[in-house]
């Protein structure tokens, strides 16, 4: 059994293919843009270290970890695959000391902020939109 096939109706099949393909291209997740301070209880500043926002089970965004350098007046702003800004949900935060200098110093907050299984810090973007973080000693 010989198939005929014509140059416009070949044609038009892989146009109606390339088009159909660039229908599933899926749109950015909308990112809200998080910065705030980092303070120990009692407001001394943490001046180097990570911030690392990670979504919570069950976010829409099904997000990536948000990262953020802390800058030595304590601000930090998170990027999130490159971008700037964390999608909308909840998240559990790490706090990451600066690995420089004597990496054998404790951190002077709790070592549980720097566990995503312990940390006790928790924050919604973008409810109430303050994202200072304040470190349990």
């Amino acid at each position: 059994m010989k198939y005929r096939f014509s140059l416009p109706g070949l044609v038009a099949g892989l146009l109606l293919m390339a088009l159909a393909g660039g229908c599933s291209k899926k749109e950015p997740v909308k990112l809200i843009p998080v910065q705030g301070k980092v303070t120990l209880e009692g407001g001394t500043l943490i001046t180097s270290g990570f911030v690392t926002y990670h979504p919570v089970e069950g976010i829409k965004a099904k997000a990536e970890k948000s990262t953020g350098e802390i800058k030595s007046d304590g601000t930090y702003k998170l990027t999130t695959g490159g971008r700037e800004g964390v999608p909308e949900g909840q998240y559990k935060i790490t706090v990451h000391p600066s690995m420089t200098g004597n990496s054998s110093t404790a951190p002077p907050f709790s070592t549980a902020c720097t566990m995503e299984a312990n940390t006790p810090l928790r924050l919604a973007v973008p409810a109430g939109q303050g994202y200072d973080l304040v470190l349990p000693k």
